[in-house]
């Protein structure tokens, strides 16, 4: 049986429009190269979904490095700690992994977190690592420096087997898309036929 579509983040990223956010960008882009430079790898945290009041929106990103330091922030700092831990993992297995917070003043003392806000936030984790060239977190900073917008695909939810959480795909205008390292020819097709049924334009 055909497993198919996974659920699917599709963003198009580029440049921050507003001062403070472009600011933030450039930092947490500083962060990374200081990172890949020392041939290090982080975890990738991207917020997925969002329900109600929550801190940050899909598209948001922060990064973790093995050493549970983060640069970047979610919640406003009441998320980061418990995102650390589940990062471990990640860097363990290198498998990305999803989180799921639901976030509610009224039930601050039993999640523990003090968040107050009033909504539901999911954020997937994936491992950026130099065998893999820090897919795909490389292209998101190129993009971040550049003139150009890219179009992110970002799988994070699936029970098809040729396509698993975390796998991306990266398109750029005029020039071949980037999909996550090691997918055979079968899950390139199973990823294009997705990019496709997402692209602009196309009939809900």
């Amino acid at each position: 049986m055909r497993q198919f579509p996974p659920a699917a983040l599709r963003q198009n990223a580029d440049q921050d429009t507003g001062d403070n956010r472009h600011v933030s960008s450039l930092q947490l882009l500083d962060f990374f190269a200081e990172h890949r430079n020392a041939g290090r790898p982080l975890v990738l945290v991207t917020v997925i979904e969002t329900a109600g009041s929550t801190y940050s929106k899909p598209g948001h990103r922060i990064l973790i490095d093995a050493e549970g330091r983060y640069h970047g922030l979610v919640s406003g700092g009441c998320l980061e700690g418990d995102l650390v831990e589940h990062s471990r993992q990640v860097f363990a297995d290198g498998r990305a992994r999803l989180v799921r917070y639901a976030l509610s003043g009224d039930h601050d003392d039993v999640w523990g977190f003090g968040v107050g806000c009033d909504g539901s936030i999911g954020l997937l984790l994936q491992r950026l690592d130099p065998q893999h060239d820090w897919h795909p977190f490389s292209s998101v900073a190129e993009a971040l420096l550049g003139p150009d917008a890219i179009e992110l695909l970002l799988v994070t939810e699936s029970a098809h087997p040729l396509l698993p959480p975390g796998t991306t795909r990266i398109g750029r205008t005029g020039a071949a898309p980037r999909r996550s390292p090691g997918l055979d020819e079968r899950a390139i097709t199973e990823l294009e036929a997705l990019a496709a049924t997402l692209a602009p334009g196309r009939p809900g």
